[in-house]
């Protein structure tokens, strides 16, 4: 099984198409609010894997979770975000250099860490999604389609 939830290759499994499926139809701060529970569900992995002394599940994970820090670097908008992007910006080249450093000798507390740090940052992601979201569900609530369909899955 890939990361991505492939039972076999081309079959993807039920979790893998709404993945897929929440990733085609996310907007900007949706698609950041998962690249953030990617992230922090790789973190959970390597500290898991740590604690077991399982060495490829722990670098595999972190490898993730460094992935996702990557990403999240990658889709700052410097000109935009002004002070913000670039205080994103150092937290997460901060976070790829402990990741990093956590690899060699397993450091639990390292990996916890970031978890620590992460999970209210996820959650101010999800919050702005959220408020974002529900004025545009608000103004279609007499159309059918994705806007009232998105309750249903809540």
């Amino acid at each position: 099984m890939n990361y991505a939830g492939h039972a076999t290759p081309g079959r993807p499994s039920g979790s893998a198409q709404y993945f897929e499926t929440r990733l085609r139809t996310a907007g900007p701060l949706e698609l950041t609010v998962i690249l953030y529970d990617v992230l922090l569900d790789a973190l959970g992995r390597a500290s898991d894997a740590a604690r077991g002394s399982r060495i490829e599940e722990r670098v595999k994970a972190t490898n993730r979770a460094i992935a996702a820090l990557t990403e999240l670097r990658c889709a700052l908008d410097h000109e935009r975000g002004g002070e913000l992007a670039r205080s994103l910006d150092r937290l997460y080249a901060y976070a790829i250099t402990r990741a990093t450093g956590s690899g060699a000798g397993a450091v639990v507390s390292e990996i916890d860490g970031l978890h620590k740090l992460f999970s209210p940052l996820r959650e101010a992601w999800a919050t702005a999604a959220e408020a974002q979201a529900a004025p545009s569900a608000a103004l279609s609530a007499g159309e059918p389609g994705r806007a009232a369909l998105a309750g249903l899955r809540a």
